[in-house]
C-alpha cells in the first residue's frame, strides 16, 4: 500500500476513534519500512503508536522487536543447535537421522506454541527467539520458565499421554525445529534406541529447568513488608536495558529482598497479561527529608493476577537480591 494512502487511513481511523485499526495500520507501516532498512521512518511510526495508545504494550513491543530484528540480522544453524543439544545422548547415526526428520516453524510474538490443557504431539527445539512458559490460572498467569535458543519444549507431554499443564507463548519472533510422534515412530524402525536416548536428553533439560525454578521459588521465601509508594515500570530488553514500552504507573503494596508486588488499574486485560515473563525497569518514588527520591530497580514479572473493579497485581522478582540496608531504607521511608 502506498505510504501516503496508509497515512490517510491511519489519520481517518484516529479521527473516527478506531484505535485498534490505527494500531494495525501503523504496525504494517513499521514492518514495511523496517524490511526496507528505512529505520528512521520505522521509528517515526513506532512513536505514533505511543500517541495512539500508550497502553498497547503488545503492539509497541512487537514494533520494537520488528525494528530490532531487521537491524541485527541473527543467523544460527538449526542443524548445529540440534547436534550440540543431543551429542551427549544420541549416537552419530541417530543424530544424522534426526536432523533431516525435523520440520521448521515460525511463531510470531504473542502466539501460542503449546496450549495448556491440550495434548501435544511435537518435541520442539528453539533455534532463535524467546518464549515464556506460563501456567494460566483462573485469576492470572504465573511464569514457569523462560525458553531461548537451544531450549527444548513439549518434552513433558511428547513422551506421555498427559496434557500440557502450562502454555508456551512466544515473547519475540521465534524459529523452532520440531519432531512429531509419527516421525519418531518412523525413525524407530532403523534406530530402536533413539526414543530412549532422546528422552534422556530431555530429562537433562528438565533437571536444569527444575534448578532454575528452585532459585526463583526460593526468593518468595523472603519476608514481605507492607509499604506504600508510587512507581513507574517500563518493559525493557533484558540484555541491553533498551525500553520496549512507555512507563506505566502503579502503587507498591509490599516488598521483600527478593521482589515486590504493585497494583494498577486498567481495562487493557490482554496487554497486562502479556507482561508475564517480561523484564521491567522500576522507578520507585520515596519521600525523603521533605522531598522526593527516585530508586531504580529491575526484575522479571513472575505473575499477573486480576482483582475486582479492573485492578491488577503485578508480581516482580528482582534480578539482584536487596541488601539488608536497602530493604531497611524502604521500610523507614515508605513503611
Amino acid at each position: 500500500m502506498d505510504t501516503n494512502l496508509k497515512d490517510i487511513l491511519i489519520a481517518n481511523s484516529i479521527r473516527d476513534g478506531d484505535n485498534g485499526l490505527a494500531v494495525h495500520l501503523i504496525l504494517d507501516a513499521i514492518a514495511d519500512h523496517a524490511k526496507k532498512k528505512d529505520f528512521v521512518s520505522a521509528e517515526i511510526y513506532r512513536d505514533r503508536l505511543y500517541d495512539v495508545d500508550a497502553l498497547a504494550l503488545d503492539a509497541i513491543i512487537r514494533a520494537n522487536e520488528m525494528i530490532d530484528a531487521e537491524k541485527h540480522t541473527h543467523s544460527s544453524s538449526a542443524d548445529r543447535i540440534i547436534r550440540e543439544k543431543c551429542i551427549r545422548y544420541l549416537s552419530g547415526d541417530e543424530i544424522g537421522a534426526l536432523v533431516p526428520a525435523m520440520a521448521s516453524l515460525v511463531v510470531e510474538p504473542g502466539e501460542t506454541l503449546i496450549e495448556q490443557g491440550r495434548s501435544n504431539q511435537r518435541l520442539y527445539i528453539v533455534n532463535r527467539g524467546e518464549l515464556k512458559c506460563v501456567h494460566i490460572g483462573r485469576h492470572g498467569d504465573v511464569l514457569v520458565n523462560h525458553l531461548g535458543t537451544g531450549s527444548m519444549a513439549g518434552y513433558d507431554t511428547f513422551f506421555s499421554i498427559n496434557v500440557a499443564t502450562s502454555a508456551v507463548i512466544a515473547l519475540t519472533r521465534v524459529q523452532v525445529q520440531y519432531l512429531d510422534k509419527s516421525g519418531l515412530r518412523q525413525l524407530a524402525g532403523k534406530h530402536p534406541h533413539l526414543e530412549t536416548h532422546l528422552k534422556s536428553c530431555c530429562d537433562a533439560e528438565t533437571t536444569v529447568h527444575g534448578s532454575l525454578m528452585g532459585r526463583g521459588l526460593d526468593r518468595r521465601l523472603y519476608h514481605r513488608y507492607d509499604i506504600s509508594a508510587g512507581l513507574m515500570a517500563t518493559v525493557i530488553k533484558p540484555d541491553s536495558g533498551t525500553p520496549l514500552s512507555r512507563p506505566i504507573t502503579g502503587s507498591i503494596s509490599d516488598i521483600s529482598a527478593g521482589g515486590l508486588c504493585f497494583y494498577l488499574n486498567s481495562k487493557q486485560v490482554k496487554n497486562l497479561r502479556m507482561l508475564t515473563g517480561r523484564f521491567l525497569r522500576i522507578q520507585i518514588t520515596l519521600p525523603v527529608g521533605g522531598g522526593v527520591e527516585w530508586v531504580n530497580l529491575s526484575g522479571l514479572v513472575r505473575g499477573v493476577q486480576d482483582h475486582p473493579q479492573h485492578k491488577y497485581s503485578i508480581h516482580v522478582e528482582f534480578d539482584k537480591v536487596l541488601t539488608h540496608e536497602r530493604l531497611t531504607f524502604f521500610q523507614q521511608q515508605a513503611g
